[in-house]
């Protein structure tokens, strides 16, 4: 199956990857999931701030856990980010769980990494 995108970050629990039911959200991602970009910002290791696309959890038609984030490279650039916000996606492919060396060594430089495609046919509901 073709990918659209990645998700970074799965299992770092900082910038809201942790609830009160679980240590680190993006953990409890599988492939298959639903999952939602939302815009938003966050905090990095030297104080400043910059926008983001959250990556959120759909469970039961609900809006759960921040799991992860889009690549810097997508959320800098504005009309990037603004392209893929309130979309939603599947989770494809865990790269942690890849046979291939290579994407499994990816995952890891950047906190847990998965593959997704979007659903350009599913409306948001307000």
């Amino acid at each position: 199956m073709n990918r659209d995108g990645e998700i970074v970050g799965l299992n770092s629990p900082t910038n809201g990857r942790a609830c009160e039911q679980h240590v680190c959200c993006g953990r409890v991602v599988q492939a298959g999931d639903l999952v939602r970009f939302k815009l938003g910002v966050v905090s990095n290791e030297d104080g400043t701030f910059e926008d983001a696309v959250k990556v959120v959890l759909i469970r039961d038609g609900t809006e759960t856990c921040t799991v992860g984030f889009v690549p810097r490279h997508i959320a800098a650039v504005e009309h990037k980010r603004r392209s893929i916000a309130d979309k939603f996606a599947q989770v494809i492919e865990l790269y942690d769980l890849c046979e291939s060396a290579v994407k499994k060594t990816k995952s890891n430089r950047n906190k847990g990494m998965a593959s997704y495609r979007l659903l350009d046919d599913i409306e948001p509901q307000e």
